[in-house]
């Protein structure tokens, strides 16, 4: 049928049927190519409204998350991250840990091997081993109180429940991360040190005794050194306290001597201002006298308690260019030299009170000291008396410091 169709067509009308094929294919595909395509979005937008339509124009669950369930998300992502950060800490503590066991695990090999002898023919590098092996129980501790301070944030990040106390729980752990990292890698000096010690010291010749044999050598001539020193101090000590006793003494009777010249003198003056002349120089002796024999007295004292005094004024001996200033600080000063007599007493450190202790504690421990605080606790505020033995230690410093405050400055060893 379509060819007898065809057949019976006239070529024009064939032409023109062909041109305006043609002419509707080009108008379509115009249309085609210039009609937008909706994107992605777009499509998941329209998916999601239609969704949410129920039959009867009622809306479906998926309305929009109010504010009680972007506030529930926003306190899960904060405790997830939490937990990320706790577990990265926990990570590093574990690593610290190991670091520990094998610098101690070597440290102790090196005890009695045969390494350990070849390092103890090294003078130099045997006082190296036997520093760090007396320094290990402190760093031992370190380890101990960041495992401690470890679960003591996890226990009280399981109590949270708000988002400020994950904000602060998360800022805590960076601050824990930063002490433990300088841990870290304090521990991985020693190993390191360790390590170097051990290389230098392979070639050396072993000797006949280990390391832990002459480190009880070692501490055995020391604690004999000590009694020598010991001995020697106290023998000084009786010696200065028999001098100072006999020039006392004899100070004593020139003083004597001159008052009664003095007060010879008096009777035969005749002019009221001579008189008053002699009274008042002999008031000055008199004063002299007493003021020598006092200061004799303390000087007798002072001997008596100097490795007392050495031991728990030591903060304030110690040379620094910072002053107690004001609250819990230190003020920078350009003159080094011990801690000023005349700086402690405006501070309050020698008021006899809890407040005056815990002004000498903030004298020790304040910020911006320059000095080491020696064998004094640590302290960082609270009730004075909470701590006995920083209470002890305190209240043993400021009855030294007010005794001796003067005699101190004096000897040059507080500055005025």
């Amino acid at each position: 049928m379509y060819r007898q169709f065809f057949q019976n067509m006239s070529l024009t009308t064939l032409l023109y049927v062909t041109c305006t094929l043609v002419f509707l294919l080009f108008v379509w595909h115009a249309f085609s190519a210039g009609k937008p395509t909706p994107d992605k979005s777009q499509l998941v937008s329209k998916s999601h409204d239609a969704s949410s339509v129920l039959p009867g124009g009622k809306r479906s669950q998926a309305e929009p998350v109010n504010n009680e369930e972007l506030v529930k998300f926003d306190i899960e992502e904060k405790r997830k991250q939490l937990d990320k950060e706790l577990e990265i800490a926990r990570k590093e503590l574990t690593q610290t840990h190991e670091l520990m066991a094998t610098i101690v695990s070597r440290l102790d090999a090196l005890q009695s091997n045969e390494l350990g002898r070849k390092i103890a023919n090294s003078e130099e590098h045997f006082s190296s081993v036997l520093m760090l092996t007396r320094f290990m129980p402190q760093k031992q501790k370190e380890v101990s109180d960041l495992a401690i301070r470890f679960e003591s944030m996890v226990g009280r990040s399981a109590r949270f429940t708000r988002g400020i106390e994950y904000d602060d729980g998360c800022n805590k752990v960076g601050l824990y991360s930063i002490d433990l990292q300088s841990l870290k890698k304090e521990l991985t000096n020693i190993s390191a040190s360790i390590k170097a010690i051990e290389v230098v010291c392979l070639k050396n010749p072993a000797t006949g005794i280990t390391i832990r044999e002459k480190i009880v050598q070692a501490e055995a001539a020391e604690a004999n050194a000590w009694k020598v020193r010991v001995s020697e101090a106290l023998e000084s000590a009786r010696e200065s306290r028999s001098h100072l006793l006999l020039a006392a003494k004899q100070e004593k009777q020139d003083v004597e001597l001159q008052i009664d010249d003095a007060k010879q003198k008096l009777k035969t003056v005749e002019l009221s201002g001579e008189k008053t002349a002699i009274l008042l120089k002999t008031d000055e002796i008199a004063a002299k006298q007493k003021h020598e024999t006092v200061r004799a007295a303390l000087e007798i004292e002072f001997q008596r308690d100097e490795s007392k005094i050495r031991h728990y004024l030591a903060p304030f001996f110690a040379m620094g260019y910072s002053q107690p200033a004001s609250g819990t600080v230190h003020a920078p000063t350009r003159k080094r030299g011990p801690v000023s007599m005349s700086a402690l007493r405006s501070y309050g450190a020698t008021v006899q009170s809890n407040g005056g202790l815990e002004c000498l504690a903030f004298a020790i421990n304040g910020g911006g000291n320059d000095r080491s605080r020696f064998s004094c606790p640590h302290y960082i505020g609270g009730h004075i008396s909470a701590d006995e033995d920083l209470y002890r230690y305190l209240i043993t410093t400021q009855e030294l410091l007010i005794k001796y405050q003067y005699l101190l400055v004096e000897k040059g060893m507080l500055a005025e």
